[in-house]
């Protein structure tokens, strides 16, 4: 108790250098609250699941042969009837579990369909997949009311003029219960054509970067069969060394008319490209944040020795009175925390504001949350704390071993 009581009259009598430190700790801790808040949310939404799950599912590509080609059929006019054939023939496969037709539709893929979703007052802009229910039993989506893949595909069949909602189509906080609207009449875009909502499942995301609720997602009845992408799901028996045996089977069996399967790629080498580039800018981010991290740990490490070494007198006094390497120890890093919170008050204040105004990460087009902002802002004051340890503990040490006749003998 004297200990702290002196401690605290100490740091009042040192106002002036504490004060420098403190406005020190202030910056610090501003600008490391929002790299944390950075890395917090973009590894949260890494691994948010993104809605599909991939596992043993392939994307087989398909093209027509060009007119300059000398195997062109100039009599084959009806490439949507040779698609469909080449369908019909993977259904034959006893190592394919499920397939599925869509456009713009799959997962880790670039095609998109922006359309905008209306209902009543309530307008959204939406990522529209248009897609057979085999697209739902190849990445398995279940319903976000606890459907499973099945009871979510005969809703989807039962209903021809019906689509399925992504659970983020209203937002957080929406007053409006998304389930209180299924069977409703929605509009897409200027269409007088009505589509009712059929289910309503969890969110779906292109990639494992893309932030959730940015754009919902609804998947519509795929017109006439015929689509851009064929996605399949093999038994997990049977996939092993997949693609060869597939494309022995392909070049003698999957050429109809002009139409032929051109590849066929893994949805998890898909899943690598397109997070490639995302990867990347995260990498050099975390470098970036360590290389800042280290500055500051060496810029606490020099403000600290350089306050151990100015009281190599006091220490030596306190050991002579019996204090106990530990308990010295233990009082510089009081101060230290001390004076940490009073930098990290004002600190909060900045960090509410750039919150507010939405100068950091949005995540549901919020950027201030609460458990997230907390989260954040402890996760900086204990990196801090980290560093004002070990900026403590090498010079407190050294201090620790002069012997305390001649620390006094100095002075």
């Amino acid at each position: 108790m004297i200990m702290n009581k002196k401690l605290i009259s100490q740091i009042k009598n040192e106002w002036h250098s504490n004060l420098w430190l403190i406005v020190e700790l202030f910056f610090v801790s501003v600008i490391l609250w929002f790299v944390v808040d950075y890395v917090y949310t973009t590894m949260n939404t890494y691994h948010q699941p993104i809605g599909f799950d991939i596992t043993h599912c392939y994307n087989i590509i398909y093209s027509q042969l060009d007119p300059s080609n000398p195997n062109y059929d100039p009599n084959d006019t009806l490439p949507e009837n040779d698609f469909k054939e080449i369908i019909s023939r993977l259904r034959q496969r006893s190592d394919i579990e499920a397939i599925g037709v869509s456009s713009a539709s799959v997962p880790y893929s670039t095609s998109y369909i922006g359309d905008e979703l209306k209902y009543d007052t309530i307008s959204r802009n939406v990522r529209t997949r248009q897609a057979d229910s085999g697209f739902i039993r190849v990445f398995r989506i279940k319903g976000a009311q606890g459907e499973s893949t099945e009871q979510l595909v005969r809703q989807f069949d039962k209903t021809p003029d019906g689509f399925i909602v992504a659970s983020d189509f209203l937002g957080p906080n929406h007053p409006i219960k998304l389930e209180s609207l299924i069977g409703k009449r929605f509009y897409f875009g200027d269409s007088t054509k009505v589509d009712r909502l059929a289910a309503i499942v969890g969110r779906l995301r292109n990639n494992d970067y893309e932030l959730v609720g940015n754009t919902s997602s609804v998947i519509k009845h795929l017109e006439n069969g015929v689509g851009d992408d064929i996605s399949i799901r093999v038994k997990a028996s049977q996939d092993n060394d997949f693609k060869n045996r597939f494309w022995i089977y392909a070049n003698r069996s999957l050429r109809v008319g002009n139409v032929y399967v051109s590849d066929i790629q893994s949805y998890q080498d898909m899943r690598r490209t397109v997070n490639h580039p995302y990867d990347i800018i995260v990498r050099d981010f975390m470098i970036g944040a360590a290389f800042l991290l280290l500055n500051i740990f060496l810029g606490l490490l020099g403000t600290f020795w350089f306050r151990t070494q100015r009281r190599k007198s006091e220490v030596a006094l306190f050991k002579a009175l019996g204090a106990t390497n530990g308990s010295v120890f233990a009082r510089q890093m009081t101060e230290g925390l001390l004076l940490l919170t009073l930098a990290t008050i004002p600190a909060i204040l900045i960090d509410l504001n750039l919150a507010y105004v939405g100068l950091n990460t949005s995540v549901d087009g919020v950027t201030l949350a609460p458990g997230r902002f907390i989260v954040a802002v402890a996760i900086t004051y204990v990196l801090i704390a980290l560093m004002i340890f070990f900026g403590n503990l090498m010079p407190a040490r050294k201090a620790m071993k002069v012997q305390p006749a001649e620390a006094l003998h100095e002075e």
